[in-house]
């Protein structure tokens, strides 16, 4: 009999655990920490005791549903995974139930959730539950030495500062407005994301033309010492200061700052559609790894 169970703070390494299990990363730099997780999880918005349920066969923890509510773009983002030997057992089923009634609930219209491209069997999962396939992301890798680089005329680069939330937040909403699946962050938002494990706000460049905040490039980086890899959260720049090099610039600055801190490697993702960063990225040595899927259903 399995049985869903509402997540609790004490279930956090249990479940930091199940989900590098899942995806591969148990000695990855990729793995995830239940430093790292618990922020994750805590972030303003997400109410995590009441959108997360834990899939229990006995004792042993045979999967998990994450509900994040994005109420403000009307759709929730599903995370969800099986442990692989409880698998073809309709669990999967039961999780997608669950995850679509939550979503009638909070009042949004549509769901989506991604899927790795070399996952025919969820793929045919969300398939059967009316969710059809809407976007791919690639998973990009770059090593070797940051190629040089000049700022445009005019332009200067600074970190993140003590103050610069609302900052922060204004130039990301600006930059990303209109883009599929992106909810504008808050100024609260902002606050708590730079405050979570692995980010360091050395990390978070700012590109600054006269008195005017052109783009910015957040930068994280995961894994222990020695056994770590960049990765590029978000890079972004205003329409009005596009073209002329400023999203070029400020990537190559990130990259920049991750190798001055010892990384060798860079991840980072992009949507394959959106045909000026992905030439970007190519030209610049990254080489497609991996990719997800992104379904959407109509709710209810």
């Amino acid at each position: 009999m399995a049985d869903l169970k509402a997540y609790r703070a004490t279930d956090l390494e249990r479940l930091n655990s199940f989900i590098n299990l899942v995806r591969g990363d148990s000695d990855s730099p990729r793995a995830s920490d239940v430093g790292y997780l618990g922020d994750c999880l805590g972030q303003p918005g997400w109410n995590i005791e009441d959108n997360c349920q834990l899939l229990m066969v006995s004792e042993s923890l045979a999967g998990y549903i994450h509900v994040v509510p994005e109420l403000p773009i009307g759709r929730i983002v599903m995370d969800a995974a099986v442990h692989p030997d409880f698998r073809r057992r309709g669990l999967g089923k039961k999780l997608l139930t669950w995850g679509i009634n939550r979503g009638v609930e909070l009042g949004v219209k549509l769901a989506h959730i991604g899927t790795g491209e070399d996952a025919p069997a969820a793929s045919a999962l969300l398939e059967q539950h009316g969710f059809t396939p809407l976007r791919r992301y690639w998973e990009l890798h770059w090593e070797g030495s940051t190629p040089e680089y000049t700022l445009p005329s005019g332009a200067s680069l600074r970190s993140f500062r003590h103050g610069d939330a609302s900052l922060l937040a204004d130039v990301q909403n600006a930059a990303f407005d209109g883009q599929w699946g992106y909810s504008p962050n808050s100024v609260e938002d902002v606050e708590y994301k730079v405050q979570m494990h692995r980010v360091s706000h050395a990390g978070i460049l700012f590109l600054v033309v006269g008195s005017d905040t052109a783009g910015f490039c957040w930068t994280r980086i995961d894994g222990p010492p020695g056994n770590q890899i960049g990765v590029i959260g978000m890079v972004g720049v205003r329409p009005e200061f596009r073209r002329g090099g400023m999203g070029r610039a400020i990537l190559l600055a990130g990259m920049a700052y991750l190798a001055q801190q010892g990384v060798k490697a860079v991840e980072l993702s992009v949507d394959s559609d959106n045909t000026p960063a992905r030439e970007m990225y190519l030209n610049l040595g990254f080489r497609k790894v991996g990719g997800m899927i992104w379904y959407e259903r109509t709710l209810p």
